[in-house]
């Protein structure tokens, strides 16, 4: 049974019931928007809707070509709240430079207590954090963050080196 950690089925069931509440909102937007629509049963509760597959992601080119972005991954994702009940939308993006630096970019965008799941207002918080993301077409748009260890990095462009040889 996934549980993420949680002692018991019925505290995940409890966990889940927001997110399972807003299933058909995040499949509408999805329709919409042609985002990948995806929920997590192993680990943590989160549905996610990306314009990537986040299954086969890994084979996607992620780096850039000069100063150029390449490829930007956008994902809009509901998380439970903390205390449980409620719901927190979130807009995140990323991408992975040359030297192998990955530039994020998150904001929560919305925070929902568990009685006022309104459909409408989420749909509404979820087309939100859609725009959001896709506004974020910059490389000036993103901080920059470690993506690999040192240690790997090296060995990767060692690698990189040796092709272009």
């Amino acid at each position: 049974m996934p549980n993420g950690g949680y002692p018991s089925a019925e505290e995940w069931e409890r966990a889940e019931a927001p997110l399972k509440e807003i299933d058909p909102v995040l499949l509408r937007v999805a329709s919409e928007t042609g985002f990948v629509y995806t929920k997590n049963e192993r680990e943590d509760h989160d549905r996610m809707l990306s314009d990537f597959d986040p299954r086969t992601a890994h084979k996607i080119e992620r780096y850039v070509s000069g100063d150029a972005v390449d490829r930007i991954f956008r994902k809009v994702e509901v998380h439970p709240t903390e205390m449980g009940g409620g719901i927190t939308v979130s807009a995140t993006a990323w991408y992975d430079d040359a030297q192998f630096m990955r530039h994020w970019r998150f904001e929560d965008t919305a925070t929902f207590d568990a009685g006022n799941l309104d459909q409408e207002a989420v749909y509404a918080a979820l087309q939100d954090a859609h725009r959001r993301v896709q506004s974020w077409q910059s490389a000036l748009d993103f901080d920059r963050h470690n993506a690999l260890p040192d240690s790997t990095r090296r060995v990767i462009e060692e690698i990189l080196s040796e092709k272009r040889i």
